[in-house]
């Protein structure tokens, strides 16, 4: 045998099943890299929709908060004018009698109003309520017991607001916050992975289809599992998580002082959710917080607050009535 029927030999038969194996492993690889592409750019749109999404929300937070601070201000002008026509009636020397007294009544019960509505102190507007009644009580006029009544019927409507404890609140999340920061790494779920056995068989191109496929299937494993597999986190990535954390705490913080019910439970479901993605659901301490943040999503941060405007009329009509008393 010559030296090139010999090279010929030991040279692989290039059969119609090699080049359907060598199509099939080209197609394997292109969906394979169409998939990645396609997971990356799906990852990429949720990032930006999300960034839009919050924009948004930003947005509808600065509009709440310029019309919370207009309405504020028209507020304060009520105060000013009630001070201000207080101060001419001292001037006058006019400091006593029913005129004098339903303008404090009335400076009292707008106080009350924006401690309500404002300052979130049930408490502080009860007992401005309770002082205008006991300034009431003082005069003897038949026509102030309407009067009466409706700051009496005020004063008990304004226990149910009283159950909200604000400063509470505000304390329960502070240390939610606190917790967020002791979270160690070693409560971070890891993915296991199994080493590759390779099986090389360089003398049969047959078998090294068979081999290259063998691998792949290493690779790429298609399995069930009854719990979600939670992705391996760096302590780069676990700070990163935390400050997301303590961020949706704030926000929500921000929310219950500024008596946005929406935005208050909308972050503190994103916190809860985010724990859930990233933690052992299962941990006992990961157990309390999402339990803990279930509970204070259920408190409704803007209790109904009782209207003053019925006080504020009849005492305007008393105002009229005895103007020239």
């Amino acid at each position: 045998m010559t030296e090139q029927q010999q090279l010929e030999a030991t040279q692989p038969k290039l059969t119609k099943g090699y080049f359907i194996g060598l199509k099939f492993l080209l197609f394997i690889v292109f969906i394979s890299a169409v998939a990645a592409l396609y997971l990356s750019w799906l990852a990429q749109f949720k990032v930006t929709n999300e960034a839009q999404m919050l924009n948004q929300r930003v947005d509808q937070v600065k509009l709440d908060s310029k019309k919370i601070q207009q309405q504020l201000l028209v507020q304060k002008q009520k105060l000013d004018d009630a001070r201000t026509d207080l101060a001419i009636l001292l001037k006058q020397g006019s400091n006593t009698g029913l005129y004098w007294h339903l303008h404090e009544v009335r400076y009292l019960t707008q106080l009350a109003d924006y401690n309500l509505q404002y300052e979130r102190s049930p408490m502080v507007a009860e007992a401005l309520l309770k002082t205008a009644d006991a300034k009431l009580q003082m005069l003897a006029d038949a026509s102030v017991s309407n009067l009466r009544q409706l700051v009496a019927d005020k004063i008990s409507d304004i226990h149910v607001v009283s159950n909200f404890d604000l400063q509470g609140l505000l304390n329960q999340l502070s240390s939610i916050s606190y917790q967020f920061e002791k979270i160690p790494l070693g409560l971070v779920q890891v993915a296991k992975t199994e080493p590759v056995k390779q099986l090389v068989d360089s003398n049969d191109w047959t078998s090294s289809i068979k081999n290259s496929l063998e691998i792949l299937k290493k690779i790429v494993i298609v399995r069930h599992h009854e719990e979600r597999v939670k992705p391996i986190i760096t302590e780069q990535e676990r700070r990163y998580i935390v400050e997301d954390l303590l961020f949706l705490i704030n926000r929500a913080q921000w929310a219950a002082i500024h008596a946005q019910p929406k935005l208050y439970v909308t972050s503190l479901n994103q916190a809860k959710s985010l724990l859930e993605r990233n933690y052992f659901i299962k941990s006992e301490k990961i157990g309390w917080l999402t339990e803990d943040l279930e509970k204070l999503s259920k408190i409704n941060v803007k209790p109904p607050v009782p209207d003053m405007l019925p006080i504020l009329s009849a005492i305007d009509k008393a105002i009229l009535a005895h103007r020239s008393v």
